[in-house]
């Protein structure tokens, strides 16, 4: 399972706008959802936990600035594979590349 904690950068054409990415997952998951991922991107640490568990999620990809990056670095059980200016990728250490 994988997990992305930002919107879509600069879509084009056949991908959704932000705007349109955000619509579709309120349709699709409703406003609790939404607002339990709002949580869980500013790295509440009460949240992120339990939720990459009760999603079983096994890698994530993150903006480098996101808070959840230094959460995530420090959270036992997971490490970083690989960053760049761009992006931070974690991944559960029971799960090979």
């Amino acid at each position: 399972t994988f997990f992305y904690l930002t919107r879509p950068p600069r879509c084009s054409p056949p991908f959704p706008t932000p705007t349109l990415f955000r619509s579709r997952l309120a349709a699709m998951y409703g406003q609790a959802f939404l607002n339990h991922y709002a949580d869980i991107s500013s790295a509440k640490p009460a949240d992120l936990a339990p939720t990459l568990q009760q999603y079983r999620i096994t890698w994530t990809i993150l903006r480098p600035r996101n808070p959840a990056v230094g959460a995530m670095d420090h959270m036992p059980g997971w490490h970083r594979l690989y960053a760049d200016d761009r992006a931070v990728v974690h991944i559960r250490n029971d799960v090979k590349p």
